[in-house]
């Protein structure tokens, strides 16, 4: 099983980068149709076809992000976090790093999102880097 590459350097500072990830209504890194606020911490998206989900701003500090993701209005109450680490290295770049975890669900739902985090999800966390790394050039 080969470790799936969830990390990129980027030209941009932590805050450019944390600012695109804690701002969903400005930056639509995850492609949701629409977006509903409820506080400064908690969020609403909705992906159609009745599919939502709540995220929760579990962590922020200057160098680690972490969102809790619960389903909406299901009862499959599986949470996932998605933890988003910023390291500094040469030249004023950052190493922004991607994983995700199940944090409540039963078994299964952990070993398949296990299995995940090292077969499937590359396209998914390089299209969410990727995204990012967009924005961060838009704005700067």
């Amino acid at each position: 099983m080969k470790k799936c590459q969830n990390s990129r350097i980027l030209p941009y500072s932590k805050e450019q980068i944390a600012n695109i990830i804690l701002h969903p209504e400005t930056y639509n890194i995850r492609d949701y149709e629409s977006y509903r606020p409820f506080d400064e911490h908690s969020w609403l998206e909705d992906y159609g076809d009745q599919y939502l989900v709540k995220y929760y701003i579990k962590e922020q500090s200057e160098n680690r992000i972490v969102l809790e993701r619960y389903p909406f209005a299901k009862s499959d109450m599986r949470i996932t976090q998605t933890v988003f680490e910023m390291k500094d290295c040469d030249d004023s770049q950052v190493e922004l790093s991607i994983t995700e975890r199940v944090v409540r669900g039963n078994v299964a739902d952990r070993l398949a999102k296990l299995f995940q985090n090292h077969d499937k999800n590359e396209s998914y966390y390089m299209d969410l880097i990727t995204k990012i790394q967009k924005f961060c050039a838009k704005g700067k």
